[in-house]
């Protein structure tokens, strides 16, 4: 099947499978949460099943009516956040609203990562959930859209004259399905449109860095520098001696995420790993098949990347050891390189190009506002306040990932002025939003995936397209499932670490 490409509007994002999906992270101690388009097809596509049956479950429980609460009223708004140094900035924002409004006190509760998720679904399966929780765009979100728990907010930001113009188009169409918004973005990343490569080791093995000369069109990368040319560089500068590796040209398993690695792959080929509804796999397809296979023997027959009993628990990072060449980069792996990259100099530079230019996929970080909230107005002007920009550049300055506004990412942004910054800051503007499985099973696709690939990640002698189809319908079934109640969802059994805890 065809990629289904998506205008950079957000209308055209709504209608497109209600489930298009964007834009989260940092490296070291900070957290990790997680299109450049071509023309706009002529026809759209109908929503998936599941993503209907979403929007119908939002709407069979009525929201409270939106009121505000009389002056001198006492009025306690909860706040469910992801507790790292990083996301805690945004308490700031509920601390001023709480001092400008002595009426109005914040139960502001978080906990961390590995705890976070499975907190706010056992409070959901309680009936005690908060006003306002945060969710990113591999995590929880839409098993609460499809429980009809989320307020749409879009009443609300009208109402307030809440400018969403300030927020980037693919940060919008994160939490927004057919027309409906349910969550307000305040962090946003691209994904892995990178890669971070040891420049000192890169001269040193007299292999040329790519030469910084954009391409045209709607997913620019660099001339000269595709797939083909990063093979040979890998290759050049894999090391060994008695035998043994001493030096990998590339690692894909362990700081990235083999999923977004492949996945990006695919859509800079003008692919997909899902189809547009979000319910039909698609690595048998050309696309998946040949990146599957290029990562499969880079590992099994090449042996130019570090296997899985090359990285122990606990162990060193194998670039900071000047060990790893090349690594899939998001923006956080800035954050990383500056605090343990200390002995030799790195370099962000562009993802190879595929058949489309280099793409991605675009994530965000939100805040939902639940309707069991008793004072929707207030609440919302609290949320207002905790996505306020200034926030996302005190992100920024944490090692965190920027905010969800354009002022982040513009050619003349305080970022862009950063060379490697500046890659990311590009990138934002230009790659496709997140897809996700229509049913919300996201975290249990992705662990499945990266699992059903351990013959490859242990460097075992396999045939990767006889690989491709014996983990397709394991991973066809997931998405095929049922999306889980919240009271499913929050046993202790059913519950599986997010990707953004995972890597965190």
């Amino acid at each position: 099947m065809s990629y289904l490409r998506h205008s950079r509007t957000v209308s055209r994002r709504l209608v497109l499978h209600g489930l298009v999906v964007a834009v989260a992270s940092s490296g070291g101690a900070a957290i990790l949460a997680a299109c450049g388009q071509t023309s706009a097809p002529s026809s759209q596509p109908t929503a998936s099943p599941a993503t209907n049956q979403a929007a119908a479950n939002a709407t069979t429980t009525s929201a409270p009516v939106a009121t505000s609460a009389p002056s001198g009223e006492k009025v306690t708004i909860k706040v469910f956040n992801r507790g790292t140094p990083v996301n805690e900035v945004v308490k700031g924002g509920a601390d001023e609203y709480a001092k400008e409004h002595p009426n109005v006190s914040i139960d502001w509760q978080s906990a961390p990562p590995g705890q976070d998720l499975q907190k706010m679904l056992i409070l959901a399966a309680s009936g005690t959930s908060p006003d306002i929780q945060w969710q990113c765009t591999p995590c929880d979100w839409l098993l609460y859209v499809h429980a009809g728990l989320v307020m749409d907010i879009l009443p609300l930001v009208r109402s307030h004259n809440y400018d969403l113009s300030v927020q980037l188009p693919s940060a919008v169409a994160v939490p927004t399905i057919q027309g409906k918004m349910y969550g307000m973005p305040n962090f946003a990343h691209p994904g892995y449109p990178a890669l971070i490569i040891n420049k000192t080791m890169f001269d040193k093995a007299g292999v040329p860095i790519p030469k910084e000369d954009w391409t045209s069109g709607p997913h620019p990368g660099w001339k000269g520098w595709d797939y083909e040319a990063m093979r040979e560089a890998i290759l050049a500068l894999t090391q060994r001696s008695g035998g043994r590796v001493q030096q990998w040209g590339i690692q894909v398993r362990g700081p990235a995420n083999p999923l977004n690695v492949i996945l990006d792959s695919m859509r800079s080929d003008g692919s997909d790993y899902l189809n547009a509804e979000g319910t039909k796999v698609q690595f048998d397809t050309p696309a998946g098949r040949k990146y599957i296979s290029y990562f499969a023997d880079l590992y099994t027959k090449q042996k130019a990347a570090p296997l899985t009993s090359d990285m122990p628990s606990g162990g060193p990072d194998l670039m900071a050891s000047g060990r790893v060449a090349i690594r899939p980069a998001p923006t956080w792996a800035i954050s990383t390189a500056q605090q343990t990259f200390k002995n030799f100099e790195w370099k962000i530079i562009p993802a190879p190009l595929g058949a489309v230019g280099v793409d991605a996929w675009a994530e965000a970080n939100m805040f939902q506002l639940l309707k069991v909230t008793k004072q929707p107005d207030i609440a919302f002007d609290v949320l207002v306040k905790i996505i306020d920009p200034k926030w996302g550049w005190k992100s920024v300055e944490m090692g965190g990932i920027p905010g969800s506004q354009k002022e982040f990412w513009t050619p003349d942004s305080r970022l862009a002025k950063d060379p490697n910054w500046a890659i990311f800051a590009r990138y934002m503007l230009t790659v496709s939003p997140a897809r996700i499985p229509a049913n919300g099973r996201y975290t249990e696709f992705n662990n499945a995936f990266i699992n059903q690939l351990d013959p490859i990640w242990t460097g075992q002698d396999v045939d990767a397209n006889k690989l491709i189809d014996s983990i397709m319908p394991k991973l066809q079934a997931i998405v095929d499932a049922k999306a889980p109640t919240i009271q499913e969802a929050a046993q202790p059994t059913a519950f599986s670490a997010c990707p953004c805890q995972i890597l965190t």
